[in-house]
C-alpha cells in the first residue's frame, strides 16, 4: 500500500476500528509501536497514518489541518529501538 493510498484509508470511518495489520505489514505496525510507546501494540489503520505522520514532524494538535502529502513524504528519521 503506498503511502497516499494509506493516507486515504485513514480518513474512513472504518479506521478508527480497523487493525493497521490488515493494510500494512505486521512488522511495521510492531515497529512504529515500539518506537512511539516502547511497546507493542495494535494499531488502528488511523493510529498508524498518525504516527507515521508523527515521525515526519505532525503534532496532532487540534488547529493542526490533516496530515497532507508534503508531511507524509517527508523523510522520516531512523526507526531505531533502544
Amino acid at each position: 500500500m503506498t503511502l497516499v493510498n494509506l493516507r486515504q484509508k485513514a480518513r474512513q470511518p472504518e479506521a478508527e476500528t480497523q487493525p493497521a495489520r490488515e493494510v500494512v505489514d505486521p512488522l511495521w505496525v510492531s515497529v512504529l509501536s515500539l518506537r512511539l510507546y516502547e511497546e507493542e501494540r495494535d494499531l488502528t489503520v488511523k493510529q498508524f497514518f498518525l504516527g507515521l505522520a508523527k515521525l515526519g514532524g505532525y503534532m496532532n494538535r487540534s488547529r493542526d489541518a490533516w496530515p497532507g502529502w508534503g508531511l507524509s513524504s517527508q523523510k522520516a528519521p531512523p526507526m531505531s529501538l533502544h
